[in-house]
Parts: structure tokens; C-alpha cells; sequence
């Protein structure tokens, strides 16, 4: 599983309506989880994240 910082690296290059839309997070979590760093993030959230990540990986 990816940190928070990892993913929010990873993250940069894309669409994060997009990301939502495939993930089923709502986008305004996903912005707020990405964009604000001292936002506190729900364990679910980075797991989703980290597992769409991974997934985009082996692809």
C-alpha cells in the first residue's frame, strides 16, 4: 500500500474528476485529500487511492 505522500505525487498528472469517477470517491474528498496537506484522510480513502494507483501500475 502507498503512503499518502506517494499518492499524492502520483496523483499530480491526473484528472481528479476522472480518478473520482473511476474510483466512486466523491471529487470533493479526493481534491481535499490531494491538494490540502493537513488534511486528515480517512483509512479507506488512501487504500482506494493507493489500490487505483496499483492498479494503474501493472496495467
Amino acid at each position: 500500500m502507498l503512503t499518502i505522500e506517494e499518492i499524492r505525487t502520483k496523483l499530480q498528472p491526473y484528472n481528479l474528476r476522472a480518478v473520482a469517477g473511476q474510483t466512486g470517491l466523491p471529487y470533493s474528498i479526493l481534491w481535499r485529500s490531494v491538494r490540502k496537506r493537513n488534511t486528515a484522510i480517512k483509512y479507506e480513502v488512501v487504500k482506494t487511492l493507493s489500490d487505483f494507483l496499483l492498479d494503474k501500475k501493472s496495467a
